[in-house]
């Protein structure tokens, strides 16, 4: 089951995201997260996965999975954004993550959007795979 309760993210002055109530997800509902662009959709997630504070509670089970469904990514949307929510861990607080993205000369490519997805499939998408194998 997923669970948030009164959800708030913040950035600076900003509010990104305000869900103002309880929203309960069974274990077994599948969700789609649809709106309009600024509507709070990429924080939301963000929250999910533990990469930006947020005030309220999140209570969720220890695994979870998100699937962007279109395969035709917006230039907003970075290989660091996904490759973060992927592994569920920020980038400018995970050493190991650093230390291997550094090893592998892969810091430029980060930041290109995913509009290029040759650089994900030969870049990025191995080294999701060496930061999951890699001993803590």
């Amino acid at each position: 089951m997923l669970k948030l309760n009164r959800v708030k993210v913040n950035y600076g002055n900003v509010t990104a995201l305000a869900l103002n109530s309880e929203l309960v997800i069974d274990t077994n509902d599948t969700v789609g997260v649809i709106g309009s662009n600024g509507s709070g959709k990429s924080t939301l997630i963000k929250a999910l996965t533990n990469q930006v504070s947020f005030q309220g509670t999140i209570e969720k089970p220890a695994k979870i999975a998100v699937h962007l469904q279109e395969n035709s990514y917006p230039n907003t949307v970075n290989c660091l954004t996904i490759m973060e929510g992927l592994l569920q861990t920020s980038y400018k607080k995970d050493e190991k993550l650093k230390e291997l993205v550094h090893f592998l000369i892969l810091k430029k490519i980060l930041v290109r959007n995913l509009r290029n997805s040759r650089a994900v499939k030969n870049n990025v998408w191995p080294l999701l795979w060496c930061y999951i194998k890699m001993p803590n």
